[in-house]
């Protein structure tokens, strides 16, 4: 279980049971090259994320216990597909994770959405974007808010730019999750933090945390 991506794993749980503690209403490529190090010219500003077959994110995570750092591993996720659904174009993102036989992606106006293959009902916008501080959407049936849009992280990558998104909900009567999410414009998933705080906890604490190791995308010359 623990080589699958921790994000994905929250997503899942999230569809089914869930209390949101937020309380808020609220390329065309005409010549690709594959790169590592790229200036900001060369990126697509108009995506969160450059969705394209053959790009692919390589992240390192780590997971803690109490008594600290416990595990770590490495995943790499390539976009090897696509699909014609509701006539819009998907990509692939995940497949063969538990009940899900695999998880879409696809860039639209409001951002980035993620279809749950086969729940023909589970779209839910990932990312929005553009987007400002103080934003907030309903994701599935609770909230997802920006809170800074000029956030800088550095992680293996690189230093990079991001918009810091967060979720947070309860998943039972005694434990409440809370996830934070850096996205660069043009790149994607820069980090993630998953933090979960027990009913006697006073705060809450770090279990899971995948930073971008390398990444190769496709852009225009």
């Amino acid at each position: 279980m623990r080589n699958f991506p921790a994000i994905i794993l929250l997503s899942v749980m999230m569809i089914s049971c869930y209390e949101d503690p937020l309380n808020s209403e609220s390329n065309v490529v005409r010549k690709a090259r594959y790169i590592q190090d790229i200036d900001d010219g060369d990126l697509d500003l108009s995506v969160i994320k450059p969705l394209a077959l053959g790009n692919e994110w390589t992240y390192h995570q780590y997971w803690f216990d109490d008594e600290g750092k416990d595990f770590e591993s490495e995943y790499t996720l390539e976009i090897t597909d696509t699909l014609n659904y509701r006539g819009y174009t998907w990509y692939l993102w995940l497949e063969g994770f538990e009940k899900l036989e695999k998880i879409w992606q696809r860039n639209s106006e409001e951002g980035l959405l993620i279809y749950f293959d086969p729940l023909p009902e589970v779209i839910a916008l990932e990312a929005k974007y553009p987007a400002k501080a103080g934003d907030t959407w309903k994701y599935d049936a609770y909230n997802r808010a920006v809170v800074k849009v000029d956030t800088l992280i550095k992680v293996p990558a690189g230093e990079f730019p991001c918009i810091y998104y967060l979720r947070a909900y309860k998943y039972s009567d005694s434990t409440e999750f809370m996830n934070k999410t850096f996205y660069s414009p043009g790149i994607g998933m820069i980090k993630t933090e998953n933090l979960t705080k027990e009913k006697d906890d006073r705060e809450y604490k770090i279990s899971n945390v995948q930073e971008l190791k390398t990444f190769n995308i496709q852009i225009n010359e």
